[in-house]
């Protein structure tokens, strides 16, 4: 059977076939793909545990959607993945590897960037894979105006023995010479790196190693609009009567794999994780500004990136509404396959969306925080204070001066144990009803109007990425009011809008069944 070596920091692949009736690995490969059965994986792991000088640290994890043996070799002291699957694991190992082979910038940008995540806690379970940083890595520097290795596309053009696995085409030239005339250096490379992942729009795109683009999430509902280069996946969602699932871009973040085109290798990550990426990236590359732009330059950069802490900055009073599965559901009722998915359709998702987050805020203020709001328009040329990696902003500022009068983001657990809920209920009414008995039982016990906390929220659309910034001031409050509103809900209010917005995606697809 085939198994992949996953290994860290270095980037290699080994080729190994177990016999279940000897110990010892034998080199060369057999193509026929591994039958990932728990059986199999456990056998593997006591395999590797009988070599105790060769192995160590061994763990099997054989219910993965992947499953895994994770081990240390002892020579090397390298960490290992043994996947089990298929032969696709081992041709994107070939990929990267001669991707790395066609220049020898890539090498250090790479592991700079893998340490980078590491460092800042950016990668692992939950976050972005090692293998998919190196994948939006690498599709940084095919999308330059001067682009440093081929799509993945061009690299099978040409090609007549096809390695197909899966259906999926994993062939490529590596006969193919680089070509490049970009003279940017690392440092160069790794400031374009971090401020490109600080704007791109994560929400309305998907990162396509296969043809160097990203493509609009908008195509996928119509798979005929793709481009060619995508043929196979075509056929993959069409097949007659599969009931087959496409590439998932419900997620917060969506990267294809250059060759199982259905499959999104960041479909794990957490809108938690994402968001502290785009963070992390904005700072570092306001720091390659900064170190670029004095004598030290690259070298003050590099030594600030790997040796430093470059942590975002303080964004406490700020909560982000990241663009999620709503936009990508709702496409007008009169779309049809052959309608281009154009910028002009975007911009309309987008801006409803901004409506529909900015009538769901108002109602949790008002209905669930228990807020008096005042709504007003921001004047068009209103200087409004510079968020970390924000770019410009066609949607007008809206700002909503807000006085609560009772601290209903308190003790909310405990009053949810004394109330009664009917069954299936909306998240937002069952947290109208808690508010509710917060204020009964506030007024029964206090006699006193005045408010406890007075505040300003801005409300920021953006569209690089698609999202809304909301921007908390105080303006007078009780001691300690403020700071634990703020910190409530930023826990809190990002669940509730996508609750509301799922549920009335959920309304509009009923109505339209009807």
């Amino acid at each position: 059977m085939v198994l992949h070596f996953k290994t860290e920091p270095q980037i290699a692949k080994c080729n190994f076939f177990f016999s279940f009736a000897d110990t010892s690995p034998a080199g060369g490969s057999v193509s026929t793909p591994v039958s990932a059965s728990s059986d199999s994986v456990n056998h593997a792991k006591r395999l590797l545990q009988r070599r105790r000088n060769v192995f160590t640290s061994v763990f099997a994890i054989p219910k993965a959607k992947t499953p895994i043996v994770k081990f240390m070799h002892i020579p090397t002291g390298i960490s290992c993945d043994l996947s089990f699957k298929n032969a696709l694991g081992v041709n994107n190992s070939d990929l990267i590897r001669f991707y790395l082979s066609m220049d020898p910038r890539l090498q250090p940008f790479l592991l700079i960037i893998k340490y980078w995540a590491k460092k800042n806690d950016l990668s692992g379970h939950g976050k972005i894979s090692n293998y998919a940083l190196v994948m939006i890595a690498l599709f940084y520097i095919q999308q330059l105006e001067d682009p440093i290795i081929p799509t993945v596309t061009t690299l099978q053009e040409g090609v007549n023995n096809k390695v197909i696995i899966a259906g999926w085409d994993c062939s490529i030239n590596t006969s193919f010479s680089s070509y490049t005339s970009n003279t940017m250096s690392v440092p160069e490379l790794l400031c374009g790196f971090f401020k490109f992942y600080s704007h791109f729009d994560y929400g309305m795109k998907v990162i396509c190693p296969l043809t160097g683009t990203s493509v609009p999430k908008l195509m996928f509902q119509t798979p005929e609009e793709l481009p060619e280069a995508m043929h196979l996946y075509k056929e993959y969602v069409s097949s007659p009567g599969s009931g087959i699932l496409g590439l998932r871009v419900d997620c917060d973040m969506c990267v294809q794999d250059p060759f199982e085109l259905q499959h999104n290798v960041t479909a794990g990550m957490s809108s938690k994780a994402l968001d502290n990426f785009k963070k992390y990236c904005a700072a570092a590359a306001e720091a390659c500004d900064e170190e670029l732009s004095t004598d030290s330059g690259a070298p003050g950069f590099l030594k600030r990136l790997l040796h430093e802490s470059i942590k975002p900055l303080d964004m406490s009073n700020h909560i982000t509404i990241q663009l999620g599965k709503y936009l990508t559901s709702k496409l007008p009722e009169n779309n049809s396959a052959q309608q281009e998915v154009s910028a002009n359709m975007e911009d309309e998702l987008r801006k409803g969306w901004y409506e529909s987050v900015l009538k769901f805020l108002m109602e949790i203020f008002e209905d669930v925080m228990k807020f008096k709001v005042e709504f007003e328009e921001s004047e068009p040329n209103r200087k409004i204070q510079k968020l970390e990696g924000r770019s410009d902003v066609s949607e007008q500022v809206k700002v909503l001066h807000c006085a609560g009068y009772c601290r209903v983001w308190e003790g909310r657990k405990a009053a949810s144990k004394k109330v009664s809920f009917p069954e299936n209920m909306a998240t937002i009414t069952r947290e109208r009803i808690i508010s509710d008995f917060i204020v009964a039982k506030y007024k029964e016990q206090s006699s006193t109007c005045n408010p406890v906390t007075t505040f300003q929220c801005l409300f920021h659309p953006e569209q690089q990425p698609t999202r809304v910034i909301l921007e908390m001031y105080d303006k007078k409050s009780d001691k300690g009011c403020f700071k634990a509103l703020v910190l409530f809900l930023h826990g809190r209010l990002p669940v509730w809008i996508d609750k509301c917005l799922m549920l009335q995606h959920n309304e509009q697809a009923v109505k339209k069944e009807v």
